[in-house]
């Protein structure tokens, strides 16, 4: 058996028939099995030669005929193996396929955590804008509120100040009315500083 390297793909076989005094007398054909897909007949010439044969395994055989045409039987065939170049080779073919394949993963990982993060920012964006909305719908509703009541404590102030004005009425009544006249003002207060909140806000 022979094992050659992928860088030796192209060689020669010299053969001979084994029956002395009479060499030039005979008529030799060879095949290598795996390549050639007849024999090949030659007169005189002892050497058989490949080039750039393809990795894999190959049989070389010889058969010859002596001057009165009796052909002998094939000789032991030769074993040929052409090894593989590394880079492809099974193992290395594999190595192939998981380096793409754990690219691919990450490449589709990588185009998946995007399209989440984009996702989760619109979300967020849409989630603050309703924030937003729903805040300015709060502060809109307690201006309307407070617009609400500063107008009737407004008109229930001003008739206050003028009973508290009149002398004829008894200090009984006039202190009732200073009463409701410091409830008012105090109410009003709170309502001015809501509606100076709401603008702030």
């Amino acid at each position: 058996n022979m094992n050659l390297d992928y860088n030796q793909r192209s060689f020669a076989i010299d053969f001979v028939g084994i029956k002395y005094g009479q060499t030039s007398q005979f008529k030799y054909c060879y095949m290598l099995e795996g390549f050639d897909d007849d024999w090949n007949c030659v007169d005189g010439v002892l050497s058989a030669t490949y080039t750039n044969l393809d990795p894999g395994d190959y049989v070389f055989v010889v058969k010859a005929s002596n001057s009165d045409g009796t052909w002998s039987t094939t000789s032991a065939p030769l074993h040929i193996t052409i090894k593989q170049i590394w880079w492809k080779t099974w193992w290395a073919i594999l190595l192939y396929i998981v380096f793409i394949s754990a690219v691919v993963y990450v490449v589709f990982q990588m185009r998946l955590d995007r399209a989440r993060i984009k996702s989760q920012l619109v979300m967020e964006r849409l989630a603050r804008e309703r924030e937003q909305e729903l805040s300015a719908s709060k502060t809109q509703f307690f201006t309307n509120i407070s617009h609400e009541f500063r107008t009737p404590l407004s008109l229930i102030a001003m008739p206050l100040e003028s009973l508290n004005a009149m002398e004829e009425l008894p200090t009984s009544a006039k202190e009732r009315i200073r009463s409701i006249q410091a409830s008012s003002n105090k109410m009003l207060r709170l309502v001015n500083e809501l509606m100076d909140f709401n603008k702030l806000e």
